[in-house]
């Protein structure tokens, strides 16, 4: 059994992995966990870990420095790094210092990890290590039948788990289980079951701050959580603190789960008795309102959703950023009086759209939450299509160039892949070469040649992310005449070989790559 050890200051990073696949079941096993680059060179001796999940970005000391150390200390342990985001610098200074892989945490799906176990290779062992010490785990989640039964409203006798509470406020949480496939694992849980328990610890984590709160799980991907008065503690302040805590739940299980939650929070319950009743009218509602069959995205941006207006918006695709926001809205469009699904929608969108003007450097305008947060949501579609239009707009006016150059930089976004050097280019601006090249540089930057290359470069990457083509299938649909030429510029290009940027990259980079270096030049 190989010992894992996971190392990240966000503790629920820790939590999301170890929940993330059964890992006995592929022959490892999770031996400990580290907050800190420090921490970690303590916890490898304690630990003696054969696989090391290292965070990049940590306080005190980083991923890059840790594993300096592990290879020079450590040299048979292996090393993941792990990030939140793509970044080909860090990947390259990572390999170089001997890691093995490099994953996107907030990404990270079962069956990634269990293919990076299957493909790590670990040299052979002189003898087996001892398993660590079982670590008990906390009581954060009830289960037991006489909580159940209270709760069901088949039993009248207060179940001892609950009985230290004080005034608790209730809130019934709902897990759409849309975003859970039922695939099985081998011979052991099912994907959703896996999924599942992940992300109940996660809210388990998360509601660890907060003493004398418990959760129930009443099964149908339902949960009951109980947030007990601290003394002395006003009903309003109560409120304010539970809300708090959940809109904490909320975006934790969004951001390491890809699922959405929606909760009913209660009044304050004097008696423990009024739980049941509350229980079966907020469940009924629940399933009323919130519940979807397998592959309806109504009430939230799926994941894939996102990725797709992200590349639609740096492609500046109009017609596909409409087409992707009516496949969004589709779902509620059937159910017009579903306000709650409406609500969760908005937010996720209002979020992508800040997310992106920021990105883009374009000024966020001011979002009218109000005016969308209604009944309608055709006219929520319409708010939104003008909002991601107009960001398009912004983009492809912030920055201008002379005549000569914008016809230049349209040409080429237009005929990359035939042909075309600096003589076509010049022939179509009816200019001299000389001058055409020295005018081109000056403005931009690069020669004329270079940002054909960034340009086929581009397109290249695009295809590779949005429709998974392979490198030697289409170098030629770029424009390159021989894949040799291609791995050069593009390795050159990107700081990447066309291999390794197909496993790390993400739509992301068609967003942030620069088809001009330091200019927002509009993407076609």
């Amino acid at each position: 059994m190989k010992r894992v050890l996971l190392v990240d200051d966000e503790f629920l990073v820790c939590s999301f992995m170890k929940g993330l696949i059964p890992w006995e079941q592929y022959g490892f096993t999770v031996a400990g966990q580290a907050e800190n680059g420090k921490a970690a060179l303590r916890k490898m001796e304690e630990c003696q870990p054969d696989l090391v999940f290292l965070d990049v970005s940590m306080p005190d000391m980083d991923g890059i420095e840790v594993i300096r150390q592990l290879n020079k200390r450590y040299p048979n342990c292996r090393v993941v790094m792990l990030s939140s985001y793509s970044d080909f610098e860090y990947v390259r200074e990572a390999m170089r210092y001997g890691a093995s892989d490099y994953l996107l945490k907030h990404q990270l799906t079962p069956e990634e990890l269990i293919k990076t176990l299957q493909e790590l290779e670990f040299p052979a062992a002189s003898q087996e290590k001892p398993l660590p010490p079982p670590v008990e785990k906390p009581d954060g989640i009830l289960r037991d039948s006489q909580t159940v039964a209270f709760l069901r409203g088949t039993s009248k006798t207060i179940p001892s788990a609950l009985l230290s509470l004080r005034r608790p406020v209730p809130v019934i949480v709902k897990i759409k289980a849309s975003m859970l496939e039922t695939l099985d694992w081998q011979g052991g849980k099912s994907h959703s079951e896996s999924m599942l328990d992940s992300l109940i610890s996660t809210c388990v984590q998360v509601c660890s701050q907060e003493q004398g709160t418990r959760i129930i799980d009443l099964s149908d991907f339902l949960l009951l959580f109980l947030f007990s008065a601290r003394a002395s503690e006003s009903e309003d302040s109560q409120l304010e603190r539970v809300t708090h805590t959940m809109n904490i739940v909320h975006d934790a299980v969004l951001k390491y789960h890809s699922t959405h939650i929606v909760w009913k929070t209660g009044s304050r319950c004097e008696d423990l008795h009024e739980l049941p009743g509350f229980c079966a009218q907020e469940k009924e509602d629940m399933e009323e309102n919130v519940y979807h069959k397998a592959g309806d995205s109504g009430g939230h941006l799926l994941i894939q959703q996102e990725q797709q207006l992200i590349v639609d918006v740096a492609s500046k695709d109009r017609g596909d950023v409409r087409k992707v926001l009516a496949s969004v809205f589709a779902p509620i469009v059937k159910e017009p009086k579903n306000t709650v699904e409406l609500s969760l929608l908005v937010g996720d969108l209002f979020s992508l759209a800040v997310r992106l003007y920021r990105e883009n450097q374009v000024p966020v305008p001011n979002l009218d939450q109000h005016a969308v947060r209604g009944n309608d949501p055709k006219e929520a579609r319409q708010y939104f299509e003008k909002l991601f239009l107009d960001l398009i707009d912004n983009v492809e006016q912030s920055r201008q160039y002379s005549d000569p150059v914008q016809q230049v930089i349209g040409y080429v976004q237009k005929h990359y892949a035939e042909p075309i050097g600096l003589a076509e280019v010049a022939e179509y601006c009816s200019l001299n070469q000389s001058y055409l090249s020295t005018l081109f540089k000056k403005e931009t930057g690069i020669g004329v040649i270079h940002f054909i290359n960034r340009v086929r470069v581009y397109a290249a990457g695009k295809l590779m992310l949005t429709e998974g083509a392979l490198p030697t299938h289409l170098f030629e649909r770029v424009g390159f005449r021989n894949y040799n030429n291609f791995f050069n510029l593009f390795q050159t290009v990107t700081g990447m070989t066309p291999t390794q940027f197909r496993k790390y990259a993400t739509a992301k980079w068609i967003s942030e790559f620069e088809l001009i270096p330091g200019k927002n030049t509009p993407k076609k």
